[in-house]
């Protein structure tokens, strides 16, 4: 994953109400499906996480 994806993977899920820090990044949930989305620290998607389950394209 590209430096500036990941950079735009963290501050997406760091401006979510929803999203907790954990001890090793973000947790949070996507609001369409609930799926629980965990990201890395320095914005790798870890799991089933994706730009698409935090900022929805419609």
């Amino acid at each position: 994953m590209r430096a500036s994806l990941r950079h735009r993977f963290l501050k997406a899920v760091a401006t979510d109400a929803d999203a907790m820090p954990s001890g090793d990044g973000w947790t949070t949930r996507c609001l369409h499906c609930r799926t629980r989305l965990e990201v890395g620290a320095d914005g790798t998607p870890l799991g089933a996480a994706s730009l698409e389950h935090v900022v929805p394209r419609a």
